[in-house]
């Protein structure tokens, strides 16, 4: 019994060994080291998706261009699939308006998306990546103009400060899921588009359950993958 035990043992770590060693066989092939990462520079364009918001049927929130820098790192967890987490420094800007006049709003912060990645191609002729995954968003400034005063949006309230009589305020800890689709040349130079959707409830309107305002967000970016 003990000779099957110890046979069965060496049977498994040797299956192991190998199939350990065809992985940073294939990996080796592909020219994908187990961890690698890079730069990234986008541009976005992002609003609001809004849903009963009070005394402001009519509100609504209109796309507009910002800007995106930061890092990724790949985990590469085979020929052709790969774990992609970013760090991304952002900015965006949108507009507001209720039918009536146009709030100019402006926030910048960090964002940490990360992707599931299915990975095809060559070497020779450029790999095609697509996945998605979930996000993070941490706004650490913001500012609406009103075009008479301007404010802070993810400023918190003051203890007895009533929200509808005052502007509206958004929490700063966002989350969503994201989908990716991406081309790198055979040089290494990446070129991305990514669809984010957020799924926190940021307006903090606490009395009124129905009322829901979330993130939409589009990028188009560049990228350079160090080998």
């Amino acid at each position: 019994m003990k000779k099957v035990k110890i046979i069965s043992l060496l049977v498994l770590l040797l299956s192991a060994s190998t199939l350990s060693a065809v992985e940073r066989d294939t990996i080796s092939k592909t020219n994908f080291p187990i961890v690698n990462g890079g730069l990234k520079m986008q541009a976005n364009a992002s609003n609001f998706l809004t849903r009963d918001i009070p005394n402001l049927p009519n509100l609504r929130s209109t796309m507009n261009v910002g800007s995106e820098i930061g890092g990724f790192v790949d985990f590469n967890l085979g020929k052709h699939f790969l774990i992609q987490l970013n760090v991304m420094l952002f900015a965006t800007q949108n507009d507001w308006s209720a039918g009536f006049s146009v709030d100019k709003m402006w926030t910048a912060g960090v964002e940490i998306p990360m992707y599931f990645l299915g990975r095809y191609g060559s070497e020779q002729n450029g790999y095609i990546y697509f996945g998605g995954g979930p996000f993070t968003q941490f706004a650490v400034w913001g500012q609406i103009d009103n075009g008479k005063t301007k404010y802070n949006p993810y400023q918190p309230l003051s203890e007895g400060q009533d929200m509808t009589e005052q502007n509206y305020v958004f929490s700063n800890n966002n989350s969503g899921l994201g989908a990716y689709l991406g081309y790198e040349l055979p040089c290494r130079l990446q070129f991305n588009a990514s669809y984010q959707v957020g799924i926190s409830d940021l307006l903090l309107l606490e009395h009124n359950p129905k009322t829901f305002v979330c993130t939409q967000k589009v990028t188009l970016g560049i990228a350079y993958r160090f080998k």
